[in-house]
């Protein structure tokens, strides 16, 4: 499952890991625009035999194309069936 959510533009100081955060970042880092995050894009794995579901990735975006997308949705499920050795695959309710 992939969804999207607005969040408010803010950029706040983390002291533990003394950096910023609120930038726009795809999991390598914060990007070197500077841009201010305007979505929180989050990966979930969801069981379809029994109820659960996971978070298995997030990423602060500000207007994200689908095709790029795609790719962290590609790099998600190739990273779930490596750590469980299984196949994975996307089920799409849209057709």
């Amino acid at each position: 499952m992939i969804d999207g959510m607005a969040i408010k533009k803010h950029i706040a100081y983390d002291r533990i890991r003394k950096e910023s955060i609120g930038y726009v970042d795809l999991g390598s880092g914060p990007a070197d625009d500077g841009e201010e995050a305007t979505e929180a894009l989050v990966i979930m794995a969801v069981g379809l035999k029994s109820r659960w579901k996971a978070a298995i990735s997030y990423h602060l975006i500000n207007k994200l194309s689908s095709e790029s997308q795609a790719q962290l949705l590609s790099h998600a499920i190739d990273a779930l069936g490596r750590a469980f050795n299984q196949h994975c695959h996307v089920l799409c309710p849209w057709g």
